[in-house]
């Protein structure tokens, strides 16, 4: 990944790899056809300011939330021993 920042600005760019979304088995071309597909569907399906992100999972994570704000949906907080029991097991590189 490279980020960039426009001197005299607050314009970022961000540039990555889509490895995460299409392996390695598709052209640039190919990639950001895809993309631009998606992000009209996201749009189209869960309003204008949806958009795909950097990964899948940060996707999904951003229109669960979305979806969940847009029904009034909310979720308690696991309970201690369970979110102690991830914590201890999760591998975080």
């Amino acid at each position: 990944m490279a980020r960039y920042r426009q001197r005299g600005s607050e314009q970022e760019l961000e540039i990555r790899h889509v490895f995460s979304w299409f392996g390695t088995t598709c052209t640039a071309a190919e990639a950001h056809e895809a993309i631009v597909l998606l992000t009209r569907y996201l749009r189209a399906t869960f309003g204008e300011e949806a958009s795909a992100y950097a990964t899948p999972a940060l996707t999904f994570q951003s229109l669960w939330t979305r979806l969940n704000r847009i029904q009034k949906r909310s979720f308690a907080s696991l309970l201690a021993p369970i979110r102690e029991t991830i914590r201890v097991n999760a591998k975080i590189t």
